[in-house]
């Protein structure tokens, strides 16, 4: 089932000065993505806060964070992703703990 959804919460691991790149995509079907963030320039510290993308409301089922870069070390770090509905239906929290390192694809060097 498709959502109308026009806001991702993104929370990367914070701590230490350490800064995430990342893009965000939202897919109906799990082929075809579109874009709705992109921090793969980002140099700015992640905070406890993170990161509050709004963009017009789409029609998706999937939302796929790539994280592209962590500037201490090559894992990546997830700690928590909201996932908010349009404000005219109910909304959509859900909320991702304990992610497998699987689950997450880092390009190759």
């Amino acid at each position: 089932k498709t959502h109308r959804i026009d806001r991702v919460h993104v929370f990367p691991y914070w701590g230490g000065g350490r800064h995430y790149r990342y893009t965000v995509e939202v897919s109906e079907d799990g082929k075809q993505w579109k874009r709705v963030a992109d921090l793969s320039d980002n140099g700015k510290p992640a905070t406890p806060q993170g990161d509050l993308h709004k963009f017009d409301a789409v029609q998706a089922r999937y939302v796929r964070v790539n994280m592209l870069y962590h500037s201490l070390n090559r894992g990546v770090h997830l700690v928590e992703v909201r996932v908010f509905e349009a404000p005219d239906q109910a909304c959509l929290s859900t909320t991702f703990s304990r992610l497998q390192a699987t689950a997450w694809r880092m390009p190759s060097s």
